[in-house]
């Protein structure tokens, strides 16, 4: 793995993540590839691998990003290992930077799109492999080589119970993440599944902890048909239970929380835009609300995550959830904090003017100021939560009233803030003759500082620095 790409800060070990369906058709890979986006997004270094080798389809929502097409894959991976080599996944893979995103997302395709492929896969002995080359073994070092070079490896299965879904939904994952439509195969195919896969896991020669199951229904349509859109809820409650008793029991008790509020939180609607092509909503859809397909995706990726722990906090507060997930990520990054100060400032001329200055000063005493000129476009929303997260303290600039967008930003920010039980600062700044009272509720509690002139922004500048300090520093020790 290439020095750059190494973690900074405390090292923790990965998580493989398979993504399994017994029916093809209900957007696993649409799923996959999103989750991907948004974890890498939000600062988790992800690899994601193509083990689909049947029907390889990652590359297809990742080929705009990709600098040329994949001249290699696990096809070749697997060849160099049947050959008596010992092949490194980062000699495979291809590295695909995504906009606006720091890290890279890595992929390791399953093969060349050439004519030398399909064969080359057709070939493959899977059950020879394990039987004569001890394939086993050499997935399982390879297995703690990506959990020690990434935070989440997703894997791609094939559908159906075949040799490789066993080596996808057994040996590899530590979460199975299932998807599964409306009717009575694809819920009884992936029930047979989960529960052939805890048994070979039960029988596998390595140590390995206990298989964590996800159940995600898929295309789910409950606008159109909402009384049988119903009947499959209360279906998919009652048996999908057992799947949860892994993870969400011991924080949220299923006599207290019905496993239907988990399920709707993680099912992934029906929306026939986004069925036609490859498209990543996680990336394009701007400010993802609850009938949005991008709400669902990053609850689904937030979910993993958290390694499926705090279901209790997803179930109380899907936001904070979350933004619990963005800040999370970029602390494995070190502290997270590319940013001393975010300024929250109504979006009029004069004020844009004001704090220009205000972040001209600030820099003057060493501060990094999130630029406001980064801040207005497209994809601000979307970008909200990352560059909240990745901003140490909030300065709040207040022109006689808070407006909606500020409200928005002070409240991600509280919530980030209270989830991470940390020392971050809001501090508002009222400008000449906004009245206190006139605050709303969540900064009448901070100490304020106000601007009565131009010359005094300097003085004001002093205060946030200083207040910055104090808070970093933290109470003195007692005498």
């Amino acid at each position: 793995m290439p020095a750059e790409h190494a973690r900074s800060g405390a090292r923790t070990r990965g998580t493989v993540v398979t993504f399994y369906s017994y029916k093809g058709g209900v957007g696993r890979t649409f799923a996959l590839a999103n989750t991907a986006a948004l974890l890498t997004s939000w600062g988790y270094r992800t690899l994601c691998i193509d083990w689909d080798i049947d029907a390889p389809g990652i590359p297809f929502y990742l080929s705009r990003w990709l600098p040329e097409p994949p001249g290699t894959g696990l096809v070749d991976f697997i060849d160099d290992f049947a050959r008596g080599r010992d092949p490194r996944v980062a000699d495979y893979v291809s590295r695909i930077s995504l906009p606006g995103r720091d890290l890279p997302l890595d992929l390791l395709p399953a093969g060349p799109a050439d004519r030398s492929y399909v064969p080359r896969a057709q070939t493959i002995d899977w059950a020879g492999l394990y039987g004569g080359k001890d394939l086993g073994a050499f997935l399982e070092t390879s297995r703690e080589r990506w959990v020690a070079d990434y935070d989440f490896v997703l894997i791609d299965s094939r559908t159906g119970i075949t040799d490789i879904s066993g080596i996808c939904t057994a040996q590899l994952p530590d979460i199975l993440v299932v998807l599964f439509t409306a009717n009575e195969q694809s819920l009884r195919g992936v029930l047979d599944v989960v529960e052939r896969a805890e048994k070979a896991r039960d029988d596998l020669p390595y140590d390995r902890s206990l298989l964590l199951t996800l159940p995600v229904p898929a295309r789910f349509d409950a606008r159109e048909e909402y009384r049988r859109a119903q009947y499959w809820q209360e279906r998919f409650g009652r048996e999908l239970a057992p799947l949860f008793r892994n993870w969400a029991v011991e924080k949220v008790p299923l006599e207290g929380v019905p496993v239907e509020r988990l399920l709707g939180l993680l099912t992934i609607p029906y929306v026939s835009y986004w069925s036609f092509g490859e498209d990543l909503p996680a990336l394009e859809e701007e400010d993802p609300t609850p009938e949005k397909i991008g709400y669902s995706l990053e609850t689904l990726a937030a979910t993993i995550a958290h390694q499926l722990d705090r279901s209790d906090l997803l179930v109380e507060s899907r936001d904070s959830f979350v933004d619990a997930a963005t800040r999370q990520g970029l602390r494995s990054r070190g502290d997270g904090y590319d940013f001393d100060v975010f300024i929250s400032y109504d979006k009029y001329p004069e004020s844009e003017q004001l704090v220009r200055s205000l972040e001209a000063l600030l820099t003057r005493r060493g501060l990094r100021v999130l630029e406001p000129s980064f801040r207005p476009g497209t994809d601000w929303s979307r970008a909200l939560s990352t560059l909240l997260a990745r901003s140490r303290h909030l300065v709040v600039l207040v022109d006689r009233y808070v407006d909606r967008s500020q409200r928005h930003e002070i409240d991600r920010f509280m919530r980030q803030t209270l989830d991470d039980q940390s020392d971050r600062a809001v501090l508002p700044v009222l400008v000449s003759d906004t009245e206190p009272d006139n605050l709303p509720s969540p900064l009448k509690h901070f100490r304020y500082l106000r601007i009565t002139d131009q010359e005094d922004l300097s003085g004001v500048a002093d205060g946030i620095a200083a207040a910055i300090t104090e808070r970093d520093q933290g109470p003195p020790e007692p005498g």
